[in-house]
């Protein structure tokens, strides 16, 4: 399933309002009900895509309010948890046999409730995202899919918590941590990014490039040519390169379709790793943010070991 796609499934009603379908820690009574009172949302994509900019923007700040008050409720059944455990501890230590069942079923009824609150945060999470994929589409004139990938692609730099301002060059070993920091992006968006290569963080990026490139039927070759075009369509394609001691792992980044990009170097399509490119690569020997950043594809792979190009087959069907 394309990217966006599924991460619009199941969106807001039609009046623009997400039910609350948690109840409040201090009431522990209504627990018991939480399972009997979760809103299966309907499908609207379409219509979500049909909204002004100004709509959107009040769907986002509205999920952003609900995002936090299902943070907020979700902390509360895991302290109403917490209590329940501590009484029954309590009670085990007086031989209160009824005090212990009392507490034990409060205990399954915060369970309960903290599942469904962290359901409702990933929905609320994946929701969010498809509003501020919608907007960065309408801003940049991309693919709703191809937005959808860069705003992951942005969350996974974010994650890396990357230092900013100046070089450093300590700082250039973060391609297998970014590769994989965009699988636990997808995943949030409910999209099957669950192969070892996308969460076993043991594996190096040579034996990452080693288990795409042995013929995994996830992962479909691409000629250098179609990297850029299926990048823009949203699919996520990957550059790879083998080493002695290191190997290397790229994201195809996609492109907006106004700005004129021949003035930037190369040919090769751009690219996002997760590391710094050096200043020495840059005419003036100066850093820009870009560093990192998108990049050409050829400031990263040398001509002696050029990369190999694979679409991640999951990614493909239903990209715009």
């Amino acid at each position: 399933m394309g990217i966006a796609n599924r991460t619009w499934a199941e969106f807001a009603s039609p009046n623009g309002r997400i039910p609350t379908c948690l109840p409040s820690a201090s009431a522990l009574i209504f627990f018991t009900f939480v399972s009997m009172i979760i809103v299966a949302l309907p499908t609207a994509a379409q219509q979500l895509e049909q909204r002004t900019i100004a709509e959107l923007m009040q769907k986002k700040a509205y999920l952003q309010d609900h995002l936090s008050e299902t943070q907020r409720k979700l902390d509360e059944a895991r302290q109403v948890r917490t209590n329940a455990q501590s009484a029954e501890s309590k009670a085990e230590s007086l031989n209160d046999s009824n005090a212990e069942s009392i507490a034990r079923q409060a205990m399954t009824v915060a369970d309960q409730a903290i599942e469904t609150n962290q359901r409702a945060l990933a929905k609320d999470e994946a929701d969010l995202a498809a509003v501020n994929a919608l907007l960065e589409s309408r801003n940049t004139g991309m693919s709703a899919s191809a937005a959808a990938l860069v705003d992951m692609l942005n969350a996974a730099a974010q994650n890396l918590k990357l230092p900013k301002g100046g070089a450093h060059f300590g700082e250039s070993l973060n391609c297998k941590f970014y590769f994989q920091g965009l699988g636990a992006e997808l995943r949030k968006r409910g999209l099957a990014a669950t192969s070892d290569v996308w969460s076993n963080e043991e594996l190096s990026a040579n034996e990452i490039v080693s288990r795409i490139e042995s013929g995994n039927s996830e992962w479909k070759p691409v000629s250098d040519s179609d990297v850029q075009k299926l990048a823009n369509e949203g699919m996520v394609v990957v550059g790879l390169a083998s080493g002695s001691s290191h190997g290397h792992i790229a994201v195809a980044f996609p492109t907006p379709a106004g700005p004129d990009l021949s003035s930037i170097p190369g040919k090769a399509p751009f690219i996002r790793d997760g590391d710094e490119h050096a200043p020495d690569t840059e005419a003036d020997h100066k850093l820009y943010p870009s560093t990192w950043g998108a990049v050409r594809a050829n400031r990263v792979f040398s001509k002696s070991a050029p990369p190999q190009w694979y679409v991640w087959t999951p990614s493909t069907s239903g990209a715009q």
